[in-house]
């Protein structure tokens, strides 16, 4: 049995519609993918303004206590607050300040940092759903050309 060519052209054609399932499943897995990376990403932004809050909150404490048990040790001595000492608590303070603000911006960098990437991923699952449908057009004019036998040999 002899085969035409409106056949081979209707199989093939057949074959490029099923190839749109293809297509679909994997626009739809990478845009998925994209979604999981990007709330990953926003979690992630979240616990470090958590952890610099932490953070700050722990070197306020031991600034606190510090300079407490510094002012109460003068106070035992007979010290006053005036001259060295004063300058040695006013150093202290400035350096637990120093401490938090370097550790505020370190945390802000990383929550940034966290939230870029979170957009990112959101801009690659909506380049990945255009991908699959500029595939899927593709795909249809491979069939369409397929069914009507454009560039066919005959």
């Amino acid at each position: 049995m002899r085969v035409s060519q409106s056949q081979i052209n209707m199989l093939k054609g057949i074959g490029d519609i099923a190839d749109i399932g293809g297509e679909v499943l994997g626009g739809i897995g990478a845009m998925e993918a994209y979604d999981y990376n990007a709330q990953l990403a926003q979690i992630s932004a979240g616990e470090a303004a958590i952890s610099g809050e932490f953070e700050q909150t722990d070197i306020e404490a031991e600034e606190v206590s510090l300079l407490a048990t510094q002012h109460v040790e003068y106070a035992k001595a007979g010290v006053t607050q005036s001259g060295s000492p004063l300058e040695v608590e006013l150093e202290t303070a400035t350096e637990f300040e120093m401490e938090k603000s370097i550790a505020k911006y370190n945390n802000e960098v990383l929550q940034k940092r966290y939230e870029a990437q979170a957009a990112q991923d959101k801009y690659a699952r909506k380049m990945a759903g255009y991908s699959m449908i500029a595939g899927i057009g593709k795909t249809l004019m491979g069939a369409g050309e397929s069914f009507m036998g454009v560039g066919a040999k005959k």
